[in-house]
């Protein structure tokens, strides 16, 4: 009998520690999923109950059983401790993935909104704003046509048309000019 509580005691202590592990874990989901902690800390906790009510009724069934009957008991524990870590194990591991699944739609939502949204917008935008600066230059390109061509039309000198023709007559004459006169038109022309 001397053996079988030390032996009950370290299964004890080991689910103790387990217990502690499993707390320890609670403790830095808070800092990974600040959003999802509460959900998952209800059903990691409700699951430790369940760890705890095993490691209760293994303790007062060995207690309870003699020493022929403990190996029964402690084989029958086991298995439910197995099975209670399989359900935590399947149970924690299906409210990490709801609550992962959560964060990736609130962060997907959060990059459509913060960061997509405004980019179009802005996108949108400056498109509107090229084709406006576009008939801006349009308009003051034609504006600014029709200032010159007005500005030609006012300044224009009616006697270039008469010195073009007086140009060409020369031209047409200048073979039958003698050296003189061809001497003084040039010399002007250097003027």
């Amino acid at each position: 009998m001397a053996a079988e509580p030390t032996a009950r005691d370290a299964l004890i202590a080991e689910m103790l520690g387990d217990i502690g592990r499993l707390h320890d874990s609670v403790e830095s989901l808070k800092g990974v999923l600040p959003g999802q902690v509460e959900e998952v800390e209800a059903k990691i906790t409700g699951l430790v109950g369940l760890l705890i009510k095993a490691g209760d009724a293994y303790k007062a069934q060995l207690e309870a059983y003699t020493n022929a009957q403990g190996d029964k008991v402690r084989a029958a524990m086991e298995k439910d401790a197995q099975a209670a870590k399989a359900q935590f194990d399947r149970d924690s591991s299906a409210a990490i993935r709801a609550a992962l699944t959560e964060v990736e739609r609130t962060v997907k939502n959060t990059v459509q909104t913060e960061i997509a949204a405004p980019v179009q917008k802005v996108l949108r935008s400056q498109q509107q704003s090229i084709w406006r600066t576009l008939a801006l230059c349009l308009a003051c390109g034609m504006v600014g046509g029709g200032v010159v061509l007005g500005a030609n039309l006012l300044t224009y000198d009616k006697r270039d048309a008469a010195f073009t023709d007086l140009g060409k007559v020369v031209a047409a004459s200048w073979d039958k000019l003698d050296n003189k006169a061809r001497a003084t038109i040039n010399a002007e022309r250097g003027k």
